[in-house]
């Protein structure tokens, strides 16, 4: 990893012409991490819809005025678990740096293979939730229902255990597998009522948008 007026740049490569990651943090960003935002971050990959083929892998947090806030991005071969390890070992080696409060950190990364445990394994001393954005997703994938849907972002942002209980009975007199599905998620993981870090009324990113506009 080199820096240059503290902006942070890594590369990997396979030979003279060959780059296959390339992480970046711009000065600006560093700098806003550090002064303007909240300890929050999220974790998205994206495929790059230019002449450039790969993937492109961002963290973002958020502002105190709960806007999201770019913090780096890498560019790399392929959305796959190698890579977004690879990623978050430069991203802890950035955030030791310029966030000494790590144990307050709260991670909202995507559904991608291998994240979250990617995740547990850089940043175990930080706080992790899913993002509910990717979890709805897959949830209408599966049970195409609108109403199904609803609740279970209801039962997410239940900030009672009561809540929580009582949008799970609504999704059960619908779906008794659906409930089943959301049985199977570790609760403090997606439930306000339950989650033990921070997420400043955030359940979701939508990093990938952000970037594209």
């Amino acid at each position: 990893m080199t820096a240059a007026t503290r902006s942070v740049a890594a590369v990997y490569t396979t030979g003279p012409e060959h780059v296959r990651r390339l992480f970046v943090a711009y000065q600006a960003s560093i700098a806003g991490l550090r002064t303007v935002c909240r300890q929050l971050l999220g974790l998205e990959g994206t495929h790059l819809r230019s002449k450039c083929v790969g993937t492109l892998l961002a963290a973002a947090a958020v502002d105190g005025k709960g806007a999201l806030f770019p913090l780096a991005i890498a560019v790399v071969d392929a959305n796959n678990y190698k890579n977004w390890l690879w990623f978050l070992i430069e991203l802890r080696t950035l955030l030791e740096a310029n966030s000494p409060n790590l144990q307050c950190l709260t991670f909202l990364p995507d559904l991608q293979k291998g994240l979250i445990d990617g995740v547990q394994k850089f940043f175990s001393d930080a706080f992790q939730g899913f993002c509910m954005r990717h979890l709805s997703e897959n949830f209408q994938k599966v049970f195409k229902n609108v109403s199904l849907m609803k609740l279970l972002c209801q039962a997410a942002y239940a900030s009672t255990d009561v809540e929580f209980d009582t949008k799970m009975s609504e999704i059960e007199e619908i779906s008794i597998e659906a409930k089943e599905l959301i049985v199977g998620i570790a609760k403090n993981l997606c439930a306000n009522s339950t989650f033990e870090g921070e997420r400043f009324g955030h359940l979701t990113f939508k990093i990938a948008e952000s970037l594209s506009d």
